[in-house]
This record gives structure tokens, sequence and C-alpha cells, in this order.
């Protein structure tokens, strides 16, 4: 792959990241953070190996991980809260 294909992919993971907590309360936007989370995985290896990647595009790509995880399980254990909290009030 391109270098400019990796380095603009990880710019654009990482900056969907940044947005991926407060959007990850939608449920269906938490969907879509699942498909960035498998981009996420796919592209690691590319971005850890290419020397050529600026060290911040590589840094705020490798922060990405734990936002997106985040994201991912923030909304079924909002809705798993509520469904416990419906239950037993």
């Amino acid at each position: 792959m391109d270098n400019s294909k990796i380095e603009k992919k990880a710019v654009n993971i990482g900056n969907d990241a940044e947005k991926a907590v407060l959007a990850g309360l939608i449920p269906i936007l938490g969907l879509v953070f699942i498909l960035r989370l498998v981009q996420w995985y796919i592209l690691r290896p590319n971005v850890v190996e290419n020397q050529s990647i600026h060290p911040r595009i590589r840094d705020k790509f490798m922060k990405a991980q734990l936002r997106l995880w985040i994201a991912v399980l923030l909304w079924p254990c909002f809705i798993l809260f509520l469904v416990l909290y419906v239950a037993f009030t």
C-alpha cells in the first residue's frame, strides 16, 4: 500500500477516535465505530512498520485503539444499565 494512503487512513481513524467516546452513546454510531476498530486492526501492521509516517500521526493512531474500544463498549453497557435499572426499580 502507498505511504500516503496509509498515512491518510491513519489520520482519519485518529480523528474519528477523538470523537468516538462522545458519539459512542448513540447505538447506530457505535456500530460504525466497530467497523473503524476493525479497520484499525487491519491498518496497524502497515503503520507500525512504515517509518516514513510522522511520529505524531503514529502516536495519534496508536492512542485511537482505546478510544474506539470505549465507544464500541459504551452503548451496550449503557443499554444494559438502563434495562437493569428499569427491571429493579
